[in-house]
């Protein structure tokens, strides 16, 4: 159970004495130690929260970017939708088959499984910065390419179209289009023109009866993509192949991919694995592939100006000095944290920096 906060009560002023006062962050005490170290794991909280809530956005089906025709519109990739498509892995084309009622849940459903996967290919610590994840998904409508053929070239021309679109950013040539992105950071991986993920059933999953929770590390096991190669991979350090999932390989189950060698049906679980390991390699081969700067973007932001600021540290100094000349109440970062570390000295549970998996009745694993 997550600590109450209490309301703010101007008494809390002398009784917060040993957390804040002028400058007193940059004394050597124990608790403002205590409290730096704080502020910066809710730094990096806040962080990843955005980027989670960001993310889902895009994964809901109502804000799924869409092809519903065969052929794709050559100025389909407007400056709105072009950050979708860039420091993505590749792109999951969400086929009407895996579509149906209760599309927002699934729909949900199947990107918590993903990110659940993605963290823990990474050790919890993923790169979050710019928009960076497995795939974008494009949702096709039965009037839209639908066949293995069909959705590679639709895969060409969106790549050729976010090629196109960010080279002219990048020679200012694309008017307001160029305060939308990061023409440094913000680009269109070439692992993304390799190879694309069919998601094509519908997820088979079941509530535990005994607790009615749902858990992701379970779900998942419901769950199967096709990955199909593309033939370009003129730009990695060498060229993709399937040797290494073979042994995880599902029926095809598909006309238009039988007796194919570049498309396997892999759990979904399997792929993500595949594709964190693929990013592992060629970014040993191109370090550039993985930006190193700070999307500021993601910062906490409840005071101007230091939300731009370019790291953990800095970040706290200035939240700080906002308390400092503002009232530790009217910086809500500071204040909930300082609230946070009251109720762990009362021996109160603490939990307000958790993230849940956007459904109260779902968890991550049944170790949670």
């Amino acid at each position: 159970m997550a600590a109450t906060v209490e309301p703010y009560h101007p008494d809390d002023a002398e009784r917060l004495k040993p957390f804040y006062c002028q400058q007193w962050y940059r004394r050597p005490t124990e608790e403002a130690s205590r409290l730096r170290l704080e502020l910066i794991n809710y730094y990096h909280h806040d962080r990843e929260y955005t980027y989670r809530r960001d993310m889902r956005y895009i994964w809901l089906s109502e804000y799924m970017y869409t092809l519903k025709y065969t052929t794709v519109h050559p100025r389909v990739v407007t400056a709105l939708l072009l950050k979708r498509f860039c420091n993505k892995l590749t792109i999951l084309y969400y086929s009407p088959s895996a579509q149906g009622r209760g599309r927002v849940e699934c729909d949900t459903l199947v990107f918590a499984c993903i990110l659940k996967k993605w963290n823990t290919c990474h050790n919890g610590r993923p790169h979050i910065d710019f928009g960076h994840f497995l795939a974008n998904p494009v949702r096709l409508t039965s009037t839209g390419p639908t066949t293995r053929p069909a959705i590679l070239s639709a895969h060409q021309a969106l790549n050729e179209q976010t090629a196109s679109f960010l080279d002219r950013i990048r020679n200012g040539a694309a008017g307001d289009a160029n305060d939308f992105l990061d023409p440094a950071n913000d680009k269109l991986l070439p692992i993304c023109r390799a190879i694309i993920l069919i998601f094509d059933q519908r997820p088979n999953y079941n509530r535990d009866d005994s607790d009615d929770y749902l858990y992701l590390d379970e779900a998942i096991d419901g769950m199967n993509v096709i990955m199909v190669l593309t033939g370009e991979d003129t730009a990695l350090s060498e060229p993709i192949t399937f040797e290494s999932v073979k042994a995880r390989a599902l029926p095809l189950a598909r006309p238009d991919a039988s007796g194919c060698v570049d498309a396997i049906r892999v759990p979904i679980a399997v792929a993500v694995q595949f594709m964190a390991d693929l990013l592992r390699k060629e970014a040993a081969f191109d370090p550039e592939l993985i930006p190193n700067s700070i999307d500021r973007d993601l910062n906490p932001g409840d005071y101007v100006g230091v939300v731009r600021a370019p790291n953990a540290e800095e970040w706290v100094d200035g939240a700080l000095q906002a308390a400092d000349e503002r009232g530790i109440d009217n910086v809500s970062s500071v204040w909930q944290i300082v609230q946070d570390i009251r109720a762990s000295d009362r021996g109160e549970p603490c939990s307000l920096l958790w993230h849940d998996w956007f459904n109260s009745s779902w968890k991550g694993s049944r170790n949670e």
